[in-house]
């Protein structure tokens, strides 16, 4: 079975990234899913994302990201390629099966055009690499939706 965590931050400013903007002036919540296999990174970049209002769920690897994203589908994945018992690729291609749209921050590994095509497979739906290491504020802004 896979490991995971989850928590909420008060609501705060969201501009520039990839989360979806609020609708009629109403600040929704924003579920944010990192996929992170170290469990210190991943809670370093959910606090972060939790101080900037956003609902962060933990997945420590594929298999329990997998498993959130069925019960409690996420607003925006950030995930890293290299997780345990389903990869990165694997992880973003299933979910985005059920969100065809969804926003995806992809974290180190791959980078370039290339990287871009392969990771996007021809779907739909905004995707972003981030050099790993992160900082916490670059992931917060590249979250921020328009």
């Amino acid at each position: 079975m896979g490991r995971s965590s989850s928590f909420s931050g008060s609501a705060g400013d969201r501009r520039g990234g990839l989360a979806p903007p609020p609708t009629m002036g109403v600040m929704p919540t924003v579920h944010v899913l990192v996929a992170e296999g170290d469990p210190l990174a991943a809670h370093s970049l959910g606090m972060a994302l939790a101080a900037d209002g956003y609902r962060v769920s933990l997945a420590f690897d594929g298999a329990a990201a997998l498993a959130i994203g069925r019960h409690d589908p996420a607003d925006v994945l950030v995930t890293a390629l290299h997780l345990a018992v389903v990869d990165g690729r694997t992880l973003l291609r299933r979910l985005r099966t059920a969100a065809a749209r969804l926003p995806v921050l992809v974290l180190g590994g791959a980078t370039g055009a290339e990287a871009d095509e392969d990771l996007a497979d021809g779907r739909p739906g905004a995707l972003r690499l981030l050099p790993w290491p992160v900082g916490t504020a670059d992931l917060v802004a590249a979250v921020r939706p328009a």
